[in-house]
């Protein structure tokens, strides 16, 4: 399957997008590089997800030990990263469900994973923590991945167009099956995010990032975001999406 990977596979078959691009402007080194128990944070995900679905794939740099594909345009968000996944899957004759995961979720576990690989029905299944929406850490239709190729052509960038549409299913923690583990799902996008999930520690070689001064390990900061449109929605499931657009924003 040339760039596509076999996985051990579950009950049903379903791929894996593995997200590691970004810039990681916030955190002030490559979160995908950054060591949990002693594995950089974008191989420990791979694996996990290797050992969930049945075909995987990288999209970004090439740092997960997953087979990857880099974006035509790297830097341009979640989304078209999403699209590229999708086409290099559909060139390998592959058209299920995918989980796609953000490389920066460094408690994420196999049991989440296999949670909403298993999820009862064919509609995309995106986790809600405290009232946001994860989808970066989602199972998502191949009807709505087929809907984000025509939306990125049309110029979206956002998630939100995504989680927009009408037959995703938002899971709450009072349906998820036991009892969920939220730090699980935590993303880290700053250094404040690593001391709240006790992540920051002495002794870890991606510290010396944080310290003044250049370092050669960074990635190449792209230009400033501009200001974000938080205006008030109508509905609380547009609420819920606006929360997670604001979060995500337009890139990694």
């Amino acid at each position: 399957l040339g760039v596509v990977i076999p996985g051990c596979g579950s009950e049903r078959e379903v791929a894996g997008i593995l997200l590691t691009g970004g810039f990681s402007r916030r955190m002030g080194f490559d979160k995908a590089s950054m060591e949990v128990d002693g594995v950089p944070c974008a191989v420990r995900v791979g694996n996990l997800l290797r050992h969930v679905v049945s075909y995987a794939l990288e999209i970004g740099p090439g740092i997960s030990g997953l087979p990857s594909v880099q974006e035509e345009t790297p830097g341009c968000g979640p989304l078209v990263a999403i699209c590229k996944g999708v086409e290099v899957l559909r060139a390998a004759g592959i058209a299920c469900p995918t989980l796609v995961v953000a490389c920066d979720l460094p408690l994420l576990s196999e049991i989440v994973l296999r949670t909403l690989a298993q999820w009862p029905g064919t509609n995309s299944v995106v986790p809600v923590v405290e009232g946001h929406p994860q989808p970066l850490c989602a199972r998502w239709s191949m009807t709505d991945l087929c809907a984000a190729l025509m939306l990125t052509k049309a110029g979206a960038r956002s998630m939100r167009s995504l989680l927009e549409r009408p037959e995703v299913e938002l899971v709450d923690e009072l349906r998820w099956p036991g009892e969920l583990d939220r730090r699980a799902l935590a993303d880290v996008d700053t250094p404040a995010d690593l001391e709240r999930l006790g992540l920051l520690r002495t002794g870890h070689a991606w510290q010396r990032a944080l310290a003044p001064g250049p370092s050669s390990d960074r990635r190449p900061s792209p230009p400033p975001e501009g200001p974000k449109n938080n205006a008030a929605l109508d509905s609380p499931r547009e609420a819920t999406h606006r929360q997670a657009a604001d979060r995500l924003g337009p890139t990694g």
